[in-house]
């Protein structure tokens, strides 16, 4: 699923609005929104600290190139 698919379902399975996760986090309300709508990523340091306000890790998974 993508993160911005992730960073919306996890902030609403907890109840939380986007103005409520973006005070959490310690960013803007329309951060949130740009996060969730695909507009653009968070950097690692910001989804570090969603991830922490969403009661989450930050996993990175790779692929290996198709041979």
């Amino acid at each position: 699923m993508p993160i911005d698919q992730q960073i919306k379902t996890l902030r609403k399975s907890l109840g939380l609005n986007q103005t409520e996760l973006a005070k959490k986090s310690n960013i803007s309300q329309s951060d949130v929104s740009e996060f969730e709508n695909g507009v653009r990523l968070p950097s690692y340091p910001v989804l570090e600290r969603i991830a922490k306000a969403l009661g989450a890790d930050v996993v990175l998974k790779t692929k290996r190139p198709r041979k």
